[in-house]
């Protein structure tokens, strides 16, 4: 199932419950998290929500530098997604 976001787009693996991130601001990735590594990487974000910049690695290799309109967008983001896959697995019933 795609998703959409602002920053973040991709798809929602409902076989394995995971997201395969494909694309975080305008690079492409094929990226697939697990729903413990999204909520871990929102909380890590939402730490530190008010600094003034990050660099987020993709498959250990691709550098996202990110500021901070960036994290909060990416934020909102991550939570539409979270509720995405919540909403997804309500409908079938996991």
């Amino acid at each position: 199932m795609k998703w959409q976001g602002e920053l973040v787009s991709g798809a929602y693996i409902k076989e394995t419950n995971q997201f395969d991130m494909q694309q975080i601001k305008h690079f492409q990735t094929n990226s697939i998290l697990s729903e413990d590594q999204l909520i871990h990487l929102n909380e890590y974000l939402e730490k530190h929500r008010n600094d003034t910049s990050h660099v987020l690695t993709i498959n250990e290799q691709m550098l996202v530098p990110l500021n901070r309109m960036d994290v909060h967008k990416i934020l909102e983001d991550f939570t539409a997604i979270r509720n995405f896959i919540n909403q997804s697995k309500d409908a079938h019933g996991m």
